[in-house]
């Protein structure tokens, strides 16, 4: 019997995406060659209703390194209130969340309304301040607790991708 279309976009799909359980449900990382050896192992959502450009790839990669795979989520307040109670049972509204998964693979989850309003206190623009809240996410996943050892690794990383 000879195979759909569909059957055959489906086995054709088995080799460039993989199923990874995350904290919101399933998502699919789809990798898709950008050179001989470098894949791209980053997916973008979001439920807010905008996020700026960044180059998330790049800071994923200098901080998590190539082969981490990374979920960046850009929420709303009451999507961030819920994850920081299910899963740390805190009731405030966070800027951003960020949960190992794998040993080489996790979530960040950023509330762009909430950085919009703290990035003031921090002579930031609502874009740097949000480079800063994903570097900060990806210092966690690295193991980074708070303190003086992330907070040099968090300005080496903002001088280095200029987030103002």
């Amino acid at each position: 019997m000879e195979k759909s279309k569909k059957q055959h976009e489906d086995a054709d799909k088995k080799y460039d995406a993989q199923k990874i359980h995350s904290l919101s449900g399933f998502f699919v990382r789809i990798t898709r060659p950008t050179c001989y050896t470098e894949l791209v192992m980053i997916t973008i959502s979001h439920t807010a209703k905008s996020f700026p450009k960044l180059p998330y790839g790049e800071m994923k990669d200098a901080i998590l390194g190539k082969k981490y795979t990374l979920s960046l989520t850009f929420v709303g307040k009451v999507r961030a209130q819920a994850l920081n109670f299910a899963y740390r049972k805190a009731t405030y509204v966070p800027n951003v969340l960020s949960f190992p998964l794998q040993k080489d693979a996790g979530e960040i989850y950023i509330t762009p309304v909430i950085a919009e309003k703290e990035a003031p206190k921090y002579s930031l623009t609502k874009n740097g301040y949000i480079g800063y809240l994903f570097i900060h996410g990806l210092l966690h996943l690295k193991g980074y607790p708070h303190g003086a050892t992330m907070e040099k690794a968090e300005k080496k990383f903002m001088e280095l991708f200029k987030m103002k």
